[in-house]
């Protein structure tokens, strides 16, 4: 069980990372708001669930049930934070470029130059990184 729900985590964690989709409009972020909203109320039904399968079928422990339930809500709440994470580095760059833009307009093609060279590089770099932490965070609520 736990190799399994390690392996669907990470899949479903590379699928969000690897999407494309790393800018969000306004609309998008009022939408990462919800999804938070989303899987605190899921954490809710997994700990309710979990607990009415140990009472009423007797399948596991109530501590077994509990710790099936941490371990499930984590995961979801670590798939929406690794998303979240790549998004706001992507928003804090652009936002420091359209400062720049704004502000430094002297500069500013210097600037643009360097991050239209650099800038897809280090975007696969920090998707890369992201990536490797979110396995971590897995492998440590499932495997450990």
């Amino acid at each position: 069980m736990s190799w399994l729900g390690f392996f669907l985590f990470v899949v479903l964690a590379l699928i969000l990372i690897w999407n494309g989709k790393d800018r969000y409009a306004k609309k998008d972020w009022l939408r990462c708001g919800v999804m938070l909203v989303c899987v605190l109320v899921g954490t809710l039904i997994i700990g309710f669930i979990f607990r009415w399968l140990s009472e009423s079928w007797s399948l596991f422990s109530i501590e077994r049930a509990q710790q099936l339930a941490a371990v499930w809500s984590m995961s979801f709440l670590c798939l929406w934070g690794v998303k979240l994470v790549l998004t706001l580095l992507v928003a804090i760059f652009g936002n420091i470029m359209k400062f720049h833009k704004t502000h430094n307009a002297e500069n500013y093609p210097k600037i643009a130059s360097t991050t239209d060279r650099f800038g897809p590089p280090l975007l696969v770099v920090a998707k890369v990184f992201v990536s490797l932490v979110s396995v971590l965070l897995f492998y440590g609520l499932w495997l450990d």
